[in-house]
């Protein structure tokens, strides 16, 4: 059984989703400053960003979690964007699995 959305070749569905972000105003793949010096980032899945600067980070979310961290004390704040709860063994570390992502985020946040 097929059904149309079945059929939507993935580089298209790529482009329409970068289309959407780009009208709706979210800076795709790259770090931007918006005007009155706010940085914009997009995460994807698999990425961590740390801030300790005004930044605005956005990610689209299916069936991925996103966590969020801020710290008013020392004013850093950030985001990890994962895709699975564990990794598949000890050699395959990345940020798309939420063992790794989450302890890599807040690493990176103490470290700020």
């Amino acid at each position: 059984m097929s059904s149309e959305r079945d059929e939507v070749d993935p580089s298209q569905a790529m482009t329409n989703l970068d289309r959407l972000l780009q009208s709706s105003g979210v800076v795709v793949g790259q770090r931007e400053t918006a005007s009155g010096g706010l940085r914009r980032i997009f995460l994807h899945a698999g990425q961590i960003s740390v801030a300790t600067e005004p930044t605005e980070i956005t990610t689209i979310l299916g069936s991925c979690v996103a966590i969020c961290l801020w710290d008013p004390g020392s004013g850093v704040g950030g985001m990890n964007h994962y895709m699975l709860p564990n990794d598949i063994g000890s050699n395959y570390v990345t940020a798309r699995y939420a063992s790794f992502a989450t302890s890599e985020h807040s690493r990176r946040a103490a470290l700020t």
